[in-house]
């Protein structure tokens, strides 16, 4: 007779079905039957494994056998990816993923590692399955996504000097990490202070303020950052006098004193107030003239 084996299959992990066979339709005489079980070649992970003949037998037949396979097929679950996300800047924290409870069989863990997409800019990129992979698994995977936030900027401080009476100057900023710089500017005290393409100018007398922040605004990979307020002090501008050598003869008046400007100038219409005098004496002799 011949015994043919039937061609079964399950899915790894799973206990091996009952192996069967089958006979000709009449091949077997009356009651008869064969005793014994059909045997397969060891091995548990993804593949075909031949049927063999096993114990089958019954000592009044000459058995033909016709062998088949077991099929073990990959066993489908799911690969999530974990969401994840990083400040600019900061290393690309570990990529994860989970699979349902009990989806690996024992103590199978799946090889590989998840990619993500390239870039460092502050974005969204997607988390790829990568080289994530157990052949005795089919993996159905999710994406997920690794979000890239803006970072602080470092400390920024306004670095200007006092301003000289009437005299305009360019303002300037230390530290930030990148974005356009700008300036504001809130007056205090006697001074009326603007700004214009970074130039401060003040008008107010000599001990006056102006208060003044810097800013960097935001870009892609940065929020914007504002420096604390610096006071900014109208400081008197330097100038000076020379006076004028008079002479006189002993007891005549004194002539009017005079000086011209020698360094430094006056703004505008401004003008000095007071008068000069010399010291006291009317004996002939040299007698400095003072402010």
């Amino acid at each position: 007779i011949t015994v043919t084996a039937v061609a079964k299959a399950k899915t790894y992990g799973d206990p091996d079905p009952t192996l069967t066979y089958t006979t000709a339709v009449g091949a077997l005489v009356g009651s008869d039957t064969l005793t014994g079980t059909l045997t397969r070649v060891t091995g548990d992970t993804v593949g075909e494994y031949t049927i063999n003949q096993g114990t089958v037998d019954n000592l009044n037949y000459t058995i033909s056998y016709v062998s088949d396979k077991l099929t073990i097929n990959a066993k489908p679950i799911t690969v999530t990816a974990v969401a994840k996300a990083k400040t600019y800047g900061d290393p690309d924290p570990t990529l994860t993923y989970t699979t349902a409870t009990g989806a690996l069989v024992g103590s199978d863990t799946l090889s590989g590692s998840l990619t993500r997409d390239a870039g460092e800019d502050a974005n969204s990129y997607t988390i790829r399955r990568g080289t994530v992979a157990n052949n005795n698994y089919d993996i159905t995977y999710i994406a997920s996504t690794l979000t890239i936030t803006q970072a602080q900027q470092s400390a920024l401080s306004v670095t200007t000097t006092n301003i000289v009476y009437r005299t305009p100057i360019a303002l300037q900023a230390a530290g930030g990490s990148e974005g356009d710089l700008s300036f504001n500017v809130a007056t205090t005290g006697t001074a009326s202070c603007s700004i214009e393409d970074d130039t401060l100018f003040a008008s107010g007398n000599a001990g006056s303020t102006c208060t003044v922040t810097a800013t960097r605004a935001m870009t892609n990979n940065f929020v914007q950052k504002t420096s604390s307020p610096f006071t900014i002090t109208v400081v008197p501008r330097p100038i000076t006098l020379t006076a004028t050598a008079k002479e006189k003869f002993y007891g005549d008046l004194d002539p009017g004193f005079t000086y011209v400007v020698t360094a430094g100038s006056l703004f505008g219409s401004d003008t000095f107030s007071g008068t000069q005098t010399r010291d006291t004496g009317e004996n002939v002799g040299t007698y400095t003239i003072n402010k």
